[in-house]
């Protein structure tokens, strides 16, 4: 394919197209300047990086920022350029989605190359997982296996059920896993016992059902399915899916959800709610949240809401995230990240604002250089973030760390907690 970056300077294009042929720019045409700015300078990179992997690290990374320029600031000059499929300057994002999306299946097939000489070197369990973890029956097949436990075993069917209504709702399959659950159990004692885990697995809908849905689901179950005596165990405040929501890094789907309650006449006070389930979530109520931010005050004394406030931050993709991380951090240890609590924040800035494929990138690199250091401890912390998104980019990144985390691999013996991982990153990938 042909490559995109000239021998013409772009950045010194761009300055001049961006900076002398236009009017004062208000702050979101500002912001989305820096963007394309940074875009820029990754075309740069790809363009004098050697191998495919690396291009495909910068290319990713112009793609992510271009693309924030569309979503974040749809109102901008260039956001419309964009959007119609205008070149700006020597920036097309049309074909360099195009010579991405080529470097993507070029290091695709050399990882598959890799993969096919390493199970002939490798234990059997990593070869048998390397020819099964895109299909989910297999995957699934695996971690009965190595659970040591019945194909009727409540716990793990309950797991199952969790990653299937997490990435697709209610669907036909939830249905079977739900009788199949419900079939196991006998009498009011054990329902109680499992109504915790019942209202987790209707809670998890809030991502791909409708608030009325969710709601509906719960009211149907507890009417017609379970016993009358065991509704008050697991029949909890109306809120919690919008809690649920907050917990799975959802804070628009949080909102819908008290929305609807109050178009139901089952809330009455929003503000008030969100307020208290952001503190359940985030250890900051989201009036202190948003005053702090809207006051440019992006520090606190206190950890745990200095904690609560950034991961809100990450969550959202917001900017003042990775500078606050920058200037946290020096440079990038994950050993550290996982000990100060700030990984998961990481991983979901990275995932929210489409750069999954960058942040896996970058552990990637930093365990080649570490020996190979917590590949599948940072994997469990990599799938149960990627969890929460669908776009392909996650599961791109999720697919290329899990191939490369079993090309890798030392470790002599499949565990249980691995082949749970790896079904979740199965779902993940389908």
């Amino acid at each position: 394919m042909k490559h995109i970056i000239g021998t013409k300077s772009i950045v010194t294009v761009l300055t001049c197209f961006l900076f002398l042929t236009s009017p004062p720019v208000h702050a979101g045409e500002a912001e989305a300047n820096a963007l394309l700015v940074d875009a820029v300078q990754s075309i740069q990179v790809a363009g004098q990086v050697t191998t495919p992997e690396e291009k495909l690290s910068a290319l990713n990374k112009a793609v992510g920022n271009l693309e924030r320029i569309i979503s974040d600031h749809p109102s901008s000059g260039l956001a419309v350029s964009l959007i119609t499929g205008q070149a700006i300057g020597n920036v097309d994002l049309i074909a360099i989605r195009a010579e991405r999306d080529q470097f993507q299946a070029d290091v695709d097939t050399l990882l598959a190359e890799k993969l096919a000489e390493a199970k002939e070197r490798k234990a059997p369990w990593v070869r048998e997982t390397m020819a099964c973890i895109e299909d989910l029956d297999c995957a699934e097949s695996l971690m009965w296996t190595y659970s040591g436990k019945t194909k009727k075993d409540i716990n793990i069917l309950f797991e199952i059920a969790n990653l299937e209504v997490l990435r697709n709702g209610y669907s036909n399959r939830f249905h079977t896993m739900l009788e199949e659950i419900t079939g196991q159990i006998e009498g009011v004692d054990q329902f109680q016992s499992f109504g915790r885990h019942f209202s987790t697995l209707f809670y998890l809908g809030i991502i791909k059902e409708t608030p009325k849905r969710v709601f509906q689901m719960i009211q149907t179950f507890a009417a017609n399915d379970f016993p009358v005596d065991a509704t008050g165990a697991w029949q909890e405040d109306s809120q919690e899916p919008a809690l649920f929501a907050l917990y799975l890094a959802h804070p628009k789907k949080s909102d819908d959800y008290l929305n609807f309650l109050v178009s139901e006449g089952r809330l009455t006070d929003f503000a008030k709610a969100k307020n208290r389930l952001f503190f359940q979530a985030y250890n900051v109520s989201f009036a202190k949240f948003d005053r702090m931010l809207n006051e440019g005050i992006l520090d606190y004394d206190n950890w745990e809401e200095k904690k609560g406030f950034y991961e809100i931050l990450a969550i959202n993709g917001d900017p003042a995230f990775d500078k606050w991380f920058k200037q946290r951090f020096a440079r990038i240890d994950f050993d550290n990240f996982m000990q100060e609590e700030v990984l998961s924040a990481w991983l979901y800035y990275h995932f929210s604002s489409g750069k999954a494929e960058t942040a896996i990138d970058e552990i990637l690199s930093w365990q080649k250089s570490n020996g190979n250091s917590n590949v599948w401890m940072l994997g469990e912390r990599v799938v149960k973030v990627a969890m929460l998104y669908s776009d392909q980019a996650t599961k791109n990144a999720t697919r290329t760390y899990i191939r490369t985390a079993l090309e890798r691999t030392e470790v002599e013996e499949l565990n249980f907690e691995m082949a749970r991982m790896l079904l979740g990153a199965s779902y993940i990938i389908q």
